[in-house]
């Protein structure tokens, strides 16, 4: 398993953001994967 796929798992719930940047500074996670995982989630709306 990644640290991708492992952050994917944990991030928000039990990883910080902080671990975030350390495994982006470490060279486990690269840039766009770590845009990827703290991209605001946008919800869908209906218009009704």
């Amino acid at each position: 398993m990644t640290a991708f796929e492992m952050a994917k798992l944990y991030y928000p719930r039990l990883w910080s953001k902080a671990r975030l940047d350390a495994l982006l500074a470490a060279g486990k996670l690269t840039q766009a994967e770590y845009d990827q995982l703290t991209a605001p989630v946008k919800e869908e709306t209906t218009n009704e």
